[in-house]
């Protein structure tokens, strides 16, 4: 047992020497909640019936949450591109025609 000692003092400090070799983790980030698939790469997720869940006004930069997926404006998910967003709902442009959800929709949802 004595001679067990020092290894197992070494122990914790070698796991701290790990957690120090760790790149930095930017706690503010936007974190990717699904893999970002390479250019031209198929989309497999589906949507059939899109569901608006939440929204967050902020000018250029507001989000839409779209089937628990978060969407900047600009940005797609199975060809549901966020357009714009108000308190009320937000506007996605599929297949060329503009789609507008709104959040009571969702709250009724919810409900159910």
């Amino acid at each position: 047992m004595p001679r067990m000692l020092p290894a197992l003092l070494l122990l914790p400090a070698m796991a701290a020497s790990a957690l120090l070799a760790a790149e930095p983790v930017n706690p503010f980030s936007r974190p990717l909640l699904e893999p970002t698939p390479e250019p031209g790469a198929p989309v497999s997720e589906s949507i059939d019936r899109p569901l608006l869940r939440g929204v967050i006004v902020a000018g250029d930069r507001s989000i839409a949450n779209l089937n628990g997926t978060l969407l900047a404006i600009g940005e797609e998910v199975s060809g549901y591109r966020l357009d714009s967003v108000s308190e009320e709902g937000a506007t996605f442009v599929h297949d060329g025609e503009p789609v507008t959800l709104y959040l009571e929709e969702a709250e009724a949802e919810d409900d159910t």
